[in-house]
């Protein structure tokens, strides 16, 4: 009841602006014959689903793994929070379930999927995975979720952040939700991983952390600009503080972690790879779909 009390405490964050959905960003839409898997992005907060994984050079990594494998249909959950106090807000945990929503609609665990969530974006995952697990695993998802083949979280604070402790009396409730306190974190991490265990499935978890801090560009009279650099956004061990999973520490601040073009990013990219590798249709599905 305890750690109840503290999840519904610690997981609320501001309200959409508007419900939550999959966006097609590239690679054969679900549901078509062409489409074998689906690769799953989950941006950070105030993040657009399309622009948060795009870098500064126009170059979007995504489409470099539909060029590999082209009956991969690439997707990303659209969800709108804000950085500063809105009135009206909702837990987290609904926004995972909104997503849940979203992703048996159109079917997406039919196939093999492969989750890349990014910062904020991993805890509303993780709390996805924990309500899969939580409800009566009834026919659809005992026998799809065998289909969940990776997840990479990209910066995620799974042991909190203090970066924003200077201002949090400013902070919306979703940037107070990821505030540090490691003891709230742990509870939805262990619930995560006890969740993995339930589905039965053989998912593998790669975590990536930044090194970098982040760097504030302020402009000033015409070309002259201030940079100011400050603290790392999520440390190292708090992104990869998940047990039993791989992980990798590269040179990058924290924005930069989603554009993978930082010095590691290749291996990052292979563990993408190695999970849609080789794309097939589940046997047990394709019984169903006749």
């Amino acid at each position: 009841m305890l750690f109840d009390r503290w999840e519904a405490k610690l997981f609320k964050s501001s309200k959409p602006n508007k419900s939550p959905n999959l966006y097609h960003l590239a690679g054969p839409k679900i549901g078509t014959e062409e489409w074998r898997a689906t690769l799953v992005l989950i941006n950070g907060l105030k993040d657009s689903p399309s622009r948060n994984w795009e870098s500064p050079s126009g170059r979007r990594w995504y489409e470099k793994i539909v060029e590999e494998f082209p009956s991969v249909s690439v997707v990303s959950f659209s969800y709108t929070t804000q950085p500063f106090r809105t009135k009206s807000e909702m837990y987290t945990e609904e926004i995972a379930r909104d997503f849940r929503l979203s992703l048996c609609k159109v079917d997406v665990f039919d196939k093999h999927v492969v989750f890349v969530a990014y910062s904020y974006g991993g805890l509303i995952l993780q709390h996805l995975i924990s309500d899969i697990a939580s409800i009566e695993l009834d026919s659809y998802f005992s026998i799809r979720m065998i289909n969940l083949k990776a997840i990479i979280f990209l910066g995620t604070p799974n042991l909190g952040t203090n970066y924003t402790k200077l201002i949090i009396p400013l902070m919306s409730q979703a940037v107070n939700d990821i505030d540090k306190n490691p003891r709230m974190s742990v509870v939805l991490r262990d619930r995560f991983q006890r969740a993995l265990a339930v589905i039965k499935g053989d998912t593998y978890c790669f975590c990536v952390g930044e090194t970098l801090r982040e760097k504030f560009v302020f402009n000033l009279v015409g070309k002259i600009s201030i940079v100011l650099k400050g603290a790392v956004v999520v440390n190292v061990k708090s992104a990869l503080g998940i047990p039993d999973s791989d992980g990798v520490a590269v040179t990058a601040t924290h924005r930069e972690l989603p554009f993978l073009e930082f010095e590691e990013a290749e291996r990052v990219l292979d563990v993408i790879r190695s999970h849609l590798r080789p794309v097939k249709v589940d046997p047990i599905i394709s019984i169903l779909e006749r």
